[in-house]
């Protein structure tokens, strides 16, 4: 799971923004034991999420970008906004298969 706060995206009508200069990525792996994070390591649960645009991206990374332009399209002709950090959900990937064609990755925008 990766958190986007900021970064490839300038769409300042759905409050998404870009900075040039800084990518902000949370690296996110779900644990089942409590731990105490450190310097490098947070431990926290996500927030709970009141609405949520998602869908699912089929196929590899490098075609990811027409999935999310159906995303960011839907909701501009819905009229929302995102509410938090874009989430991309890595169902299945190189850990599951050699083939690129049968990734599968859920995209999620937190709205309002």
């Amino acid at each position: 799971l990766m958190l986007y706060h900021s970064g490839w995206w300038d769409m300042k009508e759905w409050n998404i923004f870009y900075d040039e200069q800084t990518l902000d990525v949370e690296v996110v792996e779900p644990v089942t034991k409590v731990f105490a994070g450190n310097g490098e390591v947070q431990v926290y649960d996500l927030p709970k999420i009141d609405k949520m645009a998602c869908i699912v991206h089929n196929g590899p990374f490098s075609t990811i970008g027409k999935t999310f332009d159906t995303l960011f399209e839907w909701l501009k002709q819905n009229k929302y906004v995102a509410d938090g950090p874009i989430r991309e959900i890595y169902h299945k990937g190189e850990w599951l298969t050699d083939d690129p064609n049968e990734y599968i990755t859920e995209l999620q925008i937190p709205i309002k």
